[in-house]
């Protein structure tokens, strides 16, 4: 039997950042998609952009073509399906013998196992990295440390960063010190969307079905995953361990992923938010991380933490719907 220590993603995330005004992120983001349909209409139809309704049906015409086209090129196709996620209150005991942890809380936020259905749909492979992400800083300027609304962030928002640069020699390290509002204009950026809990969850387990773990049910060692008893402390770079059977990398540890679902209890119904700038309540997170224990690991556990938190150990990867 191992002892373990059992590390929630959270951290110190109860911060209250100073509350500005987002007209002006707004406005840019609006004008940035304005512009990136009207260079495709036709004269006739410029004519009349003015009128406010067109206005808003082409900035939402835009948001929709992006989603529609964008490239899945290192992404993994995820299938359908109908499974039970979860865990069931009896298989407790079992959990805490195995996992030499003496309360059943630490896996209550679990139960009750329930079935749930997806679509088919595309993950990304890896976690985003530094070097993808300076990419998107670079263009849109306003998720910039420098400039990201107060709001929006914890004001630990890309601290190992000198400015538009990560650290040296880190570029295909996951990024971190991203909040969730940041991780969803990244991933909108691109075309994409944050996964939601149900998929991430199927997806983890990489077709395998009751698995503890995206390999199977051994318990993790420093082969598998990066987690707090490899010793290491910090992020690798990503695809570092081996990929889950669904060809996906980092899965179990090395940093917690940030998801699009609000925080609730089992049985929970995903509920993207159309604003996404607007959402205040607490978002869920998978995976683990290089300081997570075994039982962070395992595909159904579950943490959370709020929305503007950024901090060392959470990071994020996109989806796309089919």
């Amino acid at each position: 039997m191992m002892t373990a220590t059992v590390r929630t993603a959270s951290g110190s995330d109860r911060v209250s950042p100073r509350r500005r005004g987002n007209c002006e992120l707004r406005k840019n983001l609006e004008v940035r998609y304005r512009r990136r349909v009207t260079r495709s209409l036709p004269l006739a139809v410029l004519t009349v952009t003015t009128r406010s309704f067109l206005v808003i049906f082409l900035v939402v015409s835009a948001l929709n073509a992006q989603t529609n086209t964008a490239s899945t090129a290192n992404m993994v196709r995820i299938p359908a399906a109908t499974y039970e996620m979860g865990t069931d209150p009896t298989d407790f005991p079992t959990l805490m013998e195995k996992f030499g942890v003496k309360r059943a809380e630490l896996f209550a936020e679990e139960a009750p196992k329930h079935r749930v259905t997806i679509r088919p749909f595309y993950l990304d492979r890896t976690e985003v990295t530094n070097g993808q992400f300076k990419l998107f800083i670079e263009r849109h300027t306003e998720w910039q440390k420098e400039k990201i609304p107060a709001e929006y962030h914890n004001g630990k928002y890309l601290q190992n960063w000198s400015g538009t640069d990560f650290p040296i020699g880190k570029d295909k390290y996951p990024v971190v010190f991203v909040s969730w509002y940041a991780a969803n204009a990244f991933c909108r950026a691109q075309g994409k969307r944050l996964p939601t809990e149900a998929e991430w969850e199927y997806a983890a387990r990489g077709g395998l079905k009751g698995k503890a773990f995206p390999w199977g049910d051994e318990m993790p060692d420093k082969t598998r995953a990066n987690f707090n008893a490899s010793g290491l402390k910090a992020p690798t770079a990503v695809a570092s361990y081996p990929a889950n059977g669904y060809g996906l990398f980092d899965m179990a540890g090395n940093v917690w992923e940030i998801l699009a679902d609000e925080w609730q209890k089992y049985p929970a119904k995903a509920n993207a938010a159309s604003d996404y700038l607007q959402v205040k309540t607490r978002r869920a997170l998978r995976g683990g991380s290089y300081g997570g224990s075994p039982v962070n690991l395992r595909v159904a556990y579950r943490d959370s933490h709020s929305p503007e938190n950024a901090v060392e150990h959470v990071g994020f990867r996109c989806s796309k719907s089919r």
